[in-house]
């Protein structure tokens, strides 16, 4: 028949456009696509099947010759509609809006985790408190018997090891407490609430054993230049993991999986904070924390900076002010 005819005339004549953009996007996923050239033979490729689909659904619906065409114009819409990585972009983005959109929306987590924290230190502190006999429970025998001898084991660290690898040691096991912090909320958030329980009550017990023996100011001069921001990136990491538990318990409208994948992408881009702070708490605790030429009002201003440049990274305005500056400098310049 004719119109048999012309439709396998028609066939024949655009298979071998198709075979074309087959290659170019099989090419294009394998080394991406920076020549003008590319782009503009992707882009036409992309018009060309989107017709010949759209004809092939009308004279051939459910074939193969369809199924075939539907799958390469779906690739040839992910490689045309797919953002450019622009990793300096991708950074601006991530610190002036990702991630002070997030520590605006998760102020009840916040709230909640930080309330959990102090809670556990709290119980700590009250448990050895009232009972001293449990003590041992949570300090070694020869930390109870340094500290009845008036001497808190913090004076030790410089003559154990060098500033560096103590930095390093700190660094590593932070880093490690809060991501699994983070992790453990897929357990539900009860993984995320047993660590930061966990801590809060480490916290106070040691709190309560340093002030029995009256050490307790000395314990809180040490922990005064790192302790806000490294209790601070505790606390977010837990609220992270607390919203990856509640995207499993309460999805909402999304589906469980991808309530789940979005709050996971959520904390990752939260680490991109914690993480550079808890290194910068580290440096701290092992060079200055425990170096009694730092008198207490130097930890102070110290903490306190650190913890102000961190909540401003948080909110974004550290990122608005340094390009304000940069922009002012520029103008300036001749």
């Amino acid at each position: 028949m004719p119109a048999d005819r012309g439709l396998r005339a028609w066939l024949d004549s655009r298979v071998p456009r198709w075979q074309a953009h087959r290659r170019l996007l099989r090419r294009l996923r394998r080394h991406g696509g920076h020549d003008p050239r590319d782009v503009r033979r992707t882009i036409e490729a992309y018009r060309s099947v989107a017709r010949d689909l759209s004809l092939a659904r009308r004279l051939m619906p459910g074939s193969e010759v369809t199924r075939g065409l539907e799958d390469l114009y779906l690739g040839l819409h992910d490689v045309v509609h797919t953002r450019a990585f622009r990793p300096r972009d991708t950074v601006a983005r991530l610190y002036l809006r990702d991630v002070p959109a997030l520590f605006r929306a998760m102020h009840r987590d916040l709230a909640a985790v930080a309330l959990l924290l102090a809670a556990s230190a709290g119980a700590g502190w009250l448990l050895v408190h009232s009972f001293p006999d449990l003590a041992p429970l949570f300090a070694s025998r020869s930390m109870i018997e340094d500290l009845q001898r008036g001497h808190l084991w913090t004076r030790d660290m410089l003559n154990v090891m060098p500033p560096s690898l103590i930095s390093l040691q700190i660094m590593s096991n932070n880093m490690i407490v809060t991501l699994t912090s983070f992790v453990l909320g897929a357990l539900y958030g009860l993984g995320t609430v047993y660590i930061v329980g966990t801590n809060g009550l480490m916290l106070g017990t040691a709190m309560a054993v340093t002030a029995r023996y009256g050490l307790a100011g000395q314990l809180a001069g040490f922990i005064l230049a790192h302790g806000v921001v490294e209790l601070g990136m505790i606390i977010l990491a837990g609220a992270a993991g607390v919203r990856v538990g509640r995207a499993l318990v309460h999805p909402g409208e999304l589906p469980r999986s991808e309530a789940f994948r979005r709050a996971a992408e959520d904390g990752l881009k939260l680490a991109a904070v914690w993480l550079p702070a808890l290194a910068g708490s580290g440096l701290i605790e092992g060079f200055v924390s425990p170096n009694p030429a730092y008198p207490l009002p130097a930890r102070a201003v110290l903490g306190l900076s650190w913890a102000f440049l961190v909540w401003t990274a948080l909110t974004g305005d550290l990122w608005r002010l340094a390009a304000r500056y940069t922009a002012r400098l520029r103008r300036s310049s001749p």
